[in-house]
């Protein structure tokens, strides 16, 4: 991915940038960058991130009342 990255690249990428899985850093770089310009996929990020972040969270309540059950 050396060409810079369009919107659906970025939008693709977006879970495992937050998740910072993302082991190359030039194309970490890369949708870092892209993100800062174009408002549409910082919108999808931080959409993604909430909907990322309510997920987690009823994994770990579901966990935790799992524990507490035994």
């Amino acid at each position: 991915m050396n060409q810079i990255i369009r919107c659906q690249q970025c939008q693709d990428s977006l879970l495992v940038f937050i998740d910072n899985e993302i082991e190359d850093s030039a194309i970490f770089n890369e949708i870092a960058f892209h993100l800062q310009e174009c408002a549409n996929c910082r919108t999808q990020l931080e959409i993604r991130s909430e909907e990322h972040t309510s997920e987690l969270q009823s994994h770990s309540d579901l966990v935790c009342r799992l524990l507490l059950e035994k």
